[in-house]
């Protein structure tokens, strides 16, 4: 939340919804996998991702995460990677409410004080 003071609301609901839409095509990946219908190299962890698209593993957990306001060529490197093109990133940028992409923030730090409870020691 800490770096959230320091961006707008509406950025930060944009990069939002940018992380989720990546997410969601990553799940769409994995669905296709599980199915059977998708191709056996299709990329379905951010350890693929990462090596696909020849960026940091963090750079992409930002990118997920809402925690970074990604270039448009980053974008289309990552979606090169996944196999996607922007029309399938435009399909599920445009299905995301205000309301779902607030709740997946709400998801996000709920995770990060799981995260940063059990770091510490007792």
């Amino acid at each position: 939340m800490e770096k959230d003071k320091h961006i707008g609301k509406e950025q930060l609901l944009g990069q939002l919804k940018v992380g989720l839409a990546f997410k969601k095509l990553m799940e769409e990946n994995e669905r296709l996998k599980t199915e059977g219908r998708g191709k056996p190299t299709l990329i379905t962890s951010l350890g693929q991702l990462s090596s696909a698209a020849d960026l940091r593993k963090a750079t992409l957990s930002d990118l997920f995460t809402g925690n970074s306001n990604p270039k448009i060529s980053t974008i289309n490197v990552v979606l090169s990677a996944l196999g996607k093109t922007f029309t399938d990133f435009a399909r599920y940028m445009d299905a995301i409410t205000e309301s779902e992409a607030w709740n997946y923030h709400k998801e996000l730090e709920k995770a990060r004080t799981v995260r940063n409870r059990r770091g510490k020691k007792p």
